[in-house]
């Protein structure tokens, strides 16, 4: 599903005969930021007879200490096999989402061995 946002914009003369009261004019302001781009995501699947594991994990850095792991590892039509998702302990972002790989793989034991890859590459 992607989602589509248009942005209008209204121009008028502060001048117009309709907003007279306001014929001194506005305060320039700076012009607001573009929106930002937008990114399709979808889940691929892995190959025919391969299980994959996607997991994240989410820091919060509002003073409130949260931190929150989740993840979910699924067939190769897409079937979930396991999903997770909870609290853990406020760390930096690198570390929570290991986090969230060392749950799956306590979990589900079977992991030792596998082959565990990232949009960054085999690890």
């Amino acid at each position: 599903m992607a989602a589509l946002v248009h942005h209008h914009v209204h121009a008028f003369s502060p001048r117009h005969p309709s907003i007279g009261h306001f014929a001194g004019g506005f305060p320039s302001r700076p012009a607001p930021p573009p929106p930002p781009p937008f990114v399709l995501v979808r889940w691929t699947p892995p190959r025919p007879g391969w299980w994959k594991l996607n997991f994240d994990g989410s820091v919060y850095h509002d003073g409130s200490g949260r931190a929150s792991i989740g993840g979910a590892i699924r067939d190769c039509t897409g079937r979930v096999i396991l999903a997770f998702a909870e609290r853990t302990e406020h760390a930096c972002i690198g570390e929570v989402e290991a986090r969230g790989l060392c749950f799956a793989d306590c979990t589900w034991p079977w992991t030792t061995g596998a082959t565990i890859s990232s949009w960054r590459g085999t690890i």
